[in-house]
Protein backbone atom coordinates (compact mmCIF):
# COMPACT_ATOMS: atom_id res chain seq x y z
CA UNK A 1 0.00 0.00 0.00
CA UNK A 2 1.42 3.63 -1.00
CA UNK A 3 1.59 6.12 2.07
CA UNK A 4 -0.32 8.76 1.13
CA UNK A 5 0.49 12.08 2.45
CA UNK A 6 -2.22 14.42 4.04
CA UNK A 7 -2.17 18.25 3.83
CA UNK A 8 -4.23 20.72 5.56
CA UNK A 9 -5.77 23.66 3.86
CA UNK A 10 -6.48 26.57 6.89
CA UNK A 11 -7.04 29.01 4.38
CA UNK A 12 -7.02 30.22 0.25
CA UNK A 13 -3.57 30.86 1.02
CA UNK A 14 -2.06 28.48 3.69
CA UNK A 15 -0.87 24.87 3.01
CA UNK A 16 0.46 22.78 6.10
CA UNK A 17 1.79 18.89 5.66
CA UNK A 18 4.63 16.67 7.49
CA UNK A 19 5.54 20.05 9.61
CA UNK A 20 5.86 22.06 6.78
CA UNK A 21 3.74 25.51 6.60
CA UNK A 22 3.37 27.65 2.76
CA UNK A 23 2.15 30.60 2.77
CA UNK A 24 1.28 31.42 -1.14
CA UNK A 25 -1.56 32.24 -4.04
CA UNK A 26 -1.29 28.74 -5.01
CA UNK A 27 -0.52 26.84 -1.67
CA UNK A 28 -0.61 23.18 -2.50
CA UNK A 29 2.07 23.67 -5.53
CA UNK A 30 4.09 25.33 -3.42
CA UNK A 31 3.61 23.04 -0.43
CA UNK A 32 4.51 20.16 -2.90
CA UNK A 33 7.94 22.26 -4.30
CA UNK A 34 8.92 22.43 -0.67
CA UNK A 35 8.49 19.15 0.55
CA UNK A 36 10.26 17.54 -3.07
CA UNK A 37 13.11 19.93 -2.31
CA UNK A 38 12.95 18.45 1.39
CA UNK A 39 13.66 15.24 0.05
CA UNK A 40 10.52 14.04 0.41
CA UNK A 41 9.50 10.88 -2.74
CA UNK A 42 8.33 12.64 -5.59
CA UNK A 43 5.74 9.85 -6.20
CA UNK A 44 3.97 10.03 -3.27
CA UNK A 45 0.06 11.00 -3.81
CA UNK A 46 -1.25 13.77 -1.34
CA UNK A 47 -4.82 14.22 -0.20
CA UNK A 48 -5.37 17.79 0.73
CA UNK A 49 -8.41 18.82 3.25
CA UNK A 50 -10.04 21.73 4.08
CA UNK A 51 -8.99 22.67 8.17
CA UNK A 52 -11.67 20.70 10.21
CA UNK A 53 -12.70 18.28 7.72
CA UNK A 54 -11.94 14.75 6.97
CA UNK A 55 -12.93 14.85 3.46
CA UNK A 56 -10.59 15.86 0.88
CA UNK A 57 -11.07 18.21 -1.46
CA UNK A 58 -7.94 17.80 -3.82
CA UNK A 59 -6.09 14.58 -4.43
CA UNK A 60 -2.77 15.34 -5.76
CA UNK A 61 -1.31 11.90 -8.00
CA UNK A 62 2.27 12.68 -7.42
CA UNK A 63 3.62 15.53 -5.45
CA UNK A 64 6.69 15.41 -7.37
CA UNK A 65 3.93 16.35 -10.41
CA UNK A 66 2.25 19.01 -8.76
CA UNK A 67 6.10 20.52 -7.96
CA UNK A 68 6.68 21.15 -11.61
CA UNK A 69 3.38 23.13 -11.73
CA UNK A 70 3.10 26.91 -12.35
CA UNK A 71 0.59 29.30 -12.05
CA UNK A 72 1.12 31.33 -15.99
CA UNK A 73 -0.93 33.78 -17.46
CA UNK A 74 -3.59 31.33 -18.93
CA UNK A 75 -3.68 29.09 -16.03
CA UNK A 76 -1.27 25.94 -15.35
CA UNK A 77 2.01 25.37 -17.08
CA UNK A 78 4.74 22.74 -16.20
CA UNK A 79 7.73 24.02 -15.52
CA UNK A 80 10.78 22.25 -17.20
CA UNK A 81 13.67 21.17 -14.90
CA UNK A 82 16.16 22.20 -17.73
CA UNK A 83 15.58 23.33 -21.29
CA UNK A 84 14.30 20.23 -22.92
CA UNK A 85 16.22 18.89 -25.88
CA UNK A 86 14.39 19.16 -29.30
Amino acid sequence: MTKTVVATLSSDSIAEALDRQVTSPSPVISLCQQLVSAGVASSLPMDVLRAGSTVPVLKVRAIGEAARLQIGRRGFEQRSKAKRKQ
